[in-house]
């Protein structure tokens, strides 16, 4: 059980650090303190977006997008297939 616990507790803490430090690293990165990124940054929103587009979608494009597969255009694509293998090595190693 403190097994479970201390592993909880690490991935609960690394979940929140990474947050915090994306959620900064984006402010940075939209302040125009660093003129190189705040740039490069801005070239990637007008790729994704295009230049009159809003950036927020309509909730039902984002309940469409998840029902019709759960990770479609997300960070799940390149998440899925290694969480599958770890999945499938805790299942094999009888952890859980």
């Amino acid at each position: 059980m403190t097994y479970f616990l201390t592993t909880l507790s690490w991935v609960l803490g690394s979940t929140y650090s990474a947050e915090l430090l994306g959620y900064w690293l984006h402010r940075l990165l939209h302040s125009g303190a660093i003129a190189v990124l705040s740039r490069n940054h801005m070239k990637h929103h007008l790729v994704l977006y295009g230049r009159f587009r809003s950036s927020a979608q309509p909730l039902t494009t984002i309940r469409a997008e998840f029902w019709g597969n759960a990770h479609a255009g997300s960070v799940g694509q390149l998440a899925h297939p290694f969480a599958s293998k770890i999945a499938a090595r805790l299942t094999g190693a009888k952890v859980f």
